[in-house]
């Protein structure tokens, strides 16, 4: 084995202004130009998701017959939901020509004029006496405190149209989490 030799590493104290860095090298305070970047990336906090849960009544007009045989509704709600309160509403859904899916978008606005923006998707299931919509919402926008507002959720409708192609009333649930 070869013998190693016995010299004790000395640490040796560099001093900091002789370094070459942008900052001294530019002749810049370099304090002043650290803390103008920590402060430059300082992030934005975002708010926390907030449950969004709520129960509403629909009135819908008499459905139209789409050009590809869908069926096309709108409608005027109220109701009330945890997150926003008491809101009014307008929705305006699609049917497929199947009878098996549907499309909405919905616009909650509380009684402070603040509003959430939603889009619906799920089945849709016509029954003889009644029908059902269960799918899924996602927040695409809002107004005031929900401007650029985001989140996702679940959402039953029932029942979409009655038995006959009259007006219709509907309850709309849903519960889910937004991001003001």
């Amino acid at each position: 084995m070869a013998k190693r030799s016995s010299s004790k590493a000395r640490p040796e104290l560099e001093p900091l202004e002789s370094r070459e860095t942008p900052t001294a090298l530019a002749g810049a305070d370099p304090l002043t130009a650290l803390a103008s970047v920590h402060v430059a990336a300082a992030p934005t906090a975002r708010p926390r998701p907030v449950a969004f849960r709520g129960l509403g009544q629909v009135t819908f007009s008499a459905p139209a017959v789409l050009s590809n045989g869908g069926l096309g509704l709108s409608g005027n709600g109220s109701g009330e939901a945890l997150g926003i309160g008491n809101f009014t509403g307008q929705v305006t859904a699609t049917i497929s020509p199947d009878l098996r899916g549907f499309t909405a978008t919905a616009t909650f606005q509380n009684t402070s004029g603040d509003s959430v923006q939603a889009t619906f998707s799920g089945h849709y299931r016509k029954r003889i006496n009644t029908s059902t919509g269960t799918g899924l919402f996602i927040v695409t926008g809002g107004t005031g405190h929900f401007a650029n507002a985001t989140g996702r959720g679940a959402v039953l409708i029932s029942p979409i149209l009655p038995n006959g192609s009259q007006a219709s009333q509907a309850t709309i649930s849903f519960h889910g989490l937004v991001r003001p």
